[in-house]
């Protein structure tokens, strides 16, 4: 396990390292996460697990949402302190393994945007569960997450990662959240196919609000 994160660390940490932005804007789903302004008392803690260059926790810090920023890449981390620093922003950065640390604190919202695939699916599936338990009532999950088809699925060792099935996140792991939003759908891939042609795989976009009682 300690091997596959440093992987995963170094791999990003050269990506970010030649582009800060790879990612580019937020994306919309967490846009639209501001549109629920009265689920968020006082404006809570935001966790953004899997953070990258923080594209994420940025725009929610820039909003009046204190941020803790997670992240196994100290690139993406450092880029993340440098953007908070310039803006005068209430992010705070911590390298990290999730799934070894665990979720420690309770959050008003929890966001992960294409952070599940990286895992193993157990380990993927045991974070997912720890989010939703550090969830504050009436807090919100901002999940983005690669799906079981298209050409990412199809890689070597695809299935045995952390992909879902459509309809999976909505119906079995939020089932008995409110859904706020949800949609499926197909994205093209940063990385581009070994003849250089675009790669595409469906993904999901959920908000979802933690009832009292679960």
């Amino acid at each position: 396990w300690e091997v596959h994160m440093r992987d995963i660390a170094r791999h990003y940490d050269q990506r970010y390292s030649e582009n800060p932005n790879l990612f580019g804007d937020p994306l919309p789903i967490v846009v639209q996460a501001l549109s629920y302004p009265d689920l968020y008392p006082a404006r809570g803690k935001v966790l953004d697990a899997g953070a990258g260059c923080g594209r994420h926790a940025v725009f929610f810090a820039e909003n009046g949402f204190g941020v803790e920023a997670v992240d196994v890449s100290e690139v993406g981390l450092e880029v993340i302190r440098k953007r908070a620093a310039e803006r005068n922003l209430p992010i705070q950065v911590r390298l990290a393994d999730l799934v070894t640390e665990g979720v420690k604190d309770w959050y008003q919202a929890v966001i992960t945007t294409f952070v599940y695939y990286c895992l193993p699916a157990e380990q993927g599936f045991k974070l997912l569960r720890e989010i939703q338990a550090h969830t504050c009532t009436n807090g919100l999950n901002i999940v983005a997450a690669w799906l079981d088809c298209g050409d990412l699925w199809e890689l070597p060792g695809a299935s045995d990662c952390c992909f879902f099935s459509e309809g999976e996140l909505r119906s079995l792991w939020y089932g008995d959240w409110q859904i706020l939003q949800y949609e499926e759908g197909w994205r093209r891939l940063v990385e581009k196919k070994p003849d250089g042609m675009s790669a595409w795989n469906m993904y999901a976009y959920l908000i979802a609000r933690k009832p009292p009682g679960v």
